[in-house]
């Protein structure tokens, strides 16, 4: 899959849109790329050994370092040999960050510090009524939805129209892609023809224009959310509250047709990711992607400030024996850690994690933050 800075709507898991790897030789070979760059918001030179067939590397480059990180050495190493490459190499990088098959895992399960599936899954709750369901929207949501329904002039319709769809696969999502992430895989129209064969367009109008739309399907008592678009992939009509409308007028849809559950679909494994957070602000609830083929791992020979800092800027998801838990890093005093608990609750809280790892300078080992819920 294409890695971008919000991962289009990041409804596409890690592996749907393409193949992560190019030929079936890339279960057996990956590429390995030494990076050399300044860490954002400090002046700290770090070393990232990246190995992995994706681009993960430009979105967390992107992501990590101030300016376009030195590309220092690449080449190709044989998975199987995963351990020797990171022994061989452990005093040129802070951190390495391996893309690996789910496959290798038993043979590896003592190599890496930490490990995450690149995508969660975040699926909304619609059990009782849409108030109840709106007060696990973040206070942001609650008060856009509540302006949604008793100012905006939005309305929505839902049609099985082939024009329709045309209107929105054409006029809202290719635009809207585009404009957000260049051509980088873009799915066709024969790829998404047939969701629409089997479900439905929500399409989001303002004063008779139509401005936005999802394409849905219904499976299991669950509206799933596949793609998203806005006309004309327009700045305006997304001020207008056309995206934030669709999630709404998703939501009372599916309470309609008596549903359990809105299935937003994947989002990257990033805390502080853009669609990730947008999804969390409506009250999702995350899982682990059940369907991912691959495990990142985080490999760390040795905890520095360095470390910290990374996770600061990059907060992951992780797998813990427990269920999922947030990776972050603190750059302050471990003391104080405890006494910003209420902050870190109000900043990454979800359903489903229910723990924080939080990493500072000072120690080697995380300590663990109890997360309780949010405003």
């Amino acid at each position: 899959m294409v890695f971008q800075g919000d991962c289009r709507h990041s409804n596409e898991s890690f592996n749907e849109h393409k193949n992560m790897f190019d030929s079936i030789t890339s279960q057996y070979i990956s590429h390995a790329t030494l990076v050399e760059g300044f860490i954002r918001n400090n002046n700290k030179l770090l070393r990232c050994l990246f190995i992995e067939n994706s681009n993960f590397i430009n979105y967390i480059a992107a992501r990590t370092f101030s300016e376009k990180p030195r590309v220092l050495k690449r080449w190709r190493v044989w998975i199987r040999a995963l351990e020797k490459t990171v022994m061989n190499h452990s005093d040129q990088f802070d951190i390495c960050i391996a893309i690996i098959p789910k496959g290798y895992d038993d043979k590896f399960k003592e190599l890496y510090n930490y490990k995450c599936n690149p995508c969660v899954r975040q699926i909304i709750d619609l059990s009782g009524s849409i108030d109840e369901i709106k007060n696990n929207f973040h206070k942001t949501k609650r008060q856009i939805s509540n302006s949604i329904i008793s100012k905006s002039k939005l309305t929505y319709r839902i049609s099985n129209d082939l024009k329709d769809f045309n209107h929105f696969y054409h006029d809202m999502f290719i635009p809207h892609i585009k404009k957000k992430h260049g051509d980088l895989g873009i799915e066709s129209y024969e790829e998404m023809k047939p969701y629409f064969l089997k479900g439905f367009v929500l399409l989001v109008s303002c004063e008779g224009e139509t401005v936005s739309g999802a394409l849905c399907v219904v499976k299991d008592k669950t509206l799933v959310f596949r793609r998203t678009g806005v006309l004309n992939g327009d700045e305006k009509y997304i001020k207008l509250g056309a995206q934030n409308a669709l999630y709404l007028f998703m939501i009372c849809y599916a309470k309609e047709l008596g549903l359990d559950h809105l299935d937003t679909m994947n989002s990257l494994s990033v805390l502080n990711d853009g669609v990730y957070n947008a999804k969390r602000e409506w009250g999702s609830t995350v899982y682990p992607d059940e369907e991912s083929e691959y495990w990142i791992y985080f490999i760390i020979p040795k905890f520095t400030d360095k470390i910290s800092q990374f996770f600061e800027v990059n907060p992951f998801i992780i797998h813990q024996k427990d269920g999922l838990c947030g990776l972050v890093g603190f750059n302050g005093d471990s003391c104080l850690v405890n006494g910003g608990a209420k902050e870190l609750n109000k900043k990454y809280y979800a359903p489903g994690i229910n723990n924080l790892l939080v990493l500072t300078p000072e120690s080697e080992k995380a300590m663990k933050i109890p997360l309780s819920g949010h405003d």
